[in-house]
Parts: C-alpha cells; structure tokens; sequence
C-alpha cells in the first residue's frame, strides 16, 4: 500500500500553532514530511530513542509546542506499508502508551485530551491482540481503557463495540 503523507483532508487550513490540534487528533505528521531547523530540533532536545515507532508523536507534539508550523499544500513524500512496517508491529502499542504518559507529565494541564488518547491507544491494542487471537490479553486492555475491574468483561465488551463504532463514523 503506498500512501500519502500527511492526508490532504487532515492539513486543510492548518498552519501555524497546530498543536492543539495534533494532540486532540493524535494524529502523526510523518518525518519524512517535514523539514525542521537545526536550533528547534536541540530545543526540544532531540529524538527520545526508548520509544520505539512512538519517537516521531514524540518529537513532533514537542516541537508543535516551540514553533510554527507550515506547510506547503501537495504531497511530497509518500511510504509504503507492508507487513515488516514499523507502524504494524506490535512494539508500537507499548511505546504509544509510554509516549503518552510522558506527554501528560510534561503537560499536565492536557491531561482531559490525554486521558482519551490513553484509552483509545488501549483500545487500539486490544483491537490488534484481538485480531491475533490473544483474547485475554485483549481483554485486559479493553478493561485499562476505561480502569475497570477485571470482573466487568459485559462492561467491558460494551465499551470495546461503543469505540469501535464510533472509530467507522468519524
């Protein structure tokens, strides 16, 4: 699959201070995409390397924080998604969460927006283990989105198909 980075609908009329927006949306602006200074990269000092497939949120959402974005309106980069991707492997899901976490200790004012991208990266991950035949450990995520009991599994469920639906509308 070779797609195109970033979606032309996502961009529309953004420019400037995005990151509002990249944080609500958890949406990830590609490197390859971007052309970043020198200084702005040693200000938010540099890649978090511990995060594997979650470093490029990571840098991104910082920088987003320090300056301006802009951006020119046609695709100039594009990639190609197969099977040994970065972005379908399972080490992702971890270090999203990781990313996460770490984002609402250095903006806690944030927390609301984080909280709902924890959740939704839980949800995403039982979605994966799920789709590999890993029901338990499915499960258990499912019931960390929402910091359930482990005895709430209709409780669980429920909110697991609530995500999922509304996932195939937005």
């Amino acid at each position: 699959v070779l797609q195109r980075w970033p979606p032309w609908w996502w961009w529309r009329g953004r420019e400037g201070d995005i990151f509002a927006a990249l944080l609500k949306r958890w949406t990830c602006i590609m490197l390859i995409s971007l052309m970043v200074r020198r200084d702005a990269l040693e200000g938010v000092k540099g890649f978090d390397e511990s995060l594997y497939g979650s470093d490029d949120l990571d840098i991104i959402l910082r920088l987003a924080k320090i300056v301006s974005f802009g951006r020119i309106p046609r695709a100039l980069a594009s990639w190609r998604w197969h099977a040994g991707s970065g972005s379908r492997q399972e080490a992702i899901y971890p270090d999203q969460l990781a990313a996460l976490r770490k984002m609402k200790e250095i903006w806690p004012e944030q927390s609301q927006v984080l909280d709902d991208n924890i959740k939704d990266a839980h949800l995403a991950y039982s979605w994966h283990l799920s789709s590999q035949g890993r029901e338990r450990e499915s499960y258990l995520q499912c019931l960390a989105a929402w910091n359930l009991r482990p005895r709430d599994p209709i409780a669980a469920s429920a909110y697991l198909w609530s995500w999922i639906r509304q996932q195939f509308q937005a």
